[in-house]
């Protein structure tokens, strides 16, 4: 049986991540019908003016154990959210 691979909520601008939300003035996430693949051209434009990743919300595969959001058994971002 194949490995599940997870999605991570929280990725970068940058090469192989998804756009999945555009943060609105009021702070809440306005989420896309789909994910808009990066290309070299939108990680520049996010990149455009300071901190794409206050604007925007990206997704790619999930790092596990290299990421401290990692649990031991799966992401902890929803928890902290959560809480």
């Amino acid at each position: 049986m194949e490995k599940r691979k997870y999605a991570c909520p929280s990725a970068t601008n940058s090469e192989g991540a998804s756009l999945f939300g555009i943060v609105g003035n009021d702070g809440l996430v306005k989420f896309l019908p789909h994910l808009v693949p990066l290309d070299a051209e939108l990680i520049r434009a996010g990149n455009h003016r300071g901190n794409p990743e206050a604007r925007f919300r990206y997704t790619n595969t999930c790092a596990e154990k290299g990421c401290r959001q990692w649990t031991g058994e799966k992401c902890g971002v929803v928890d902290k959210v959560l809480n």
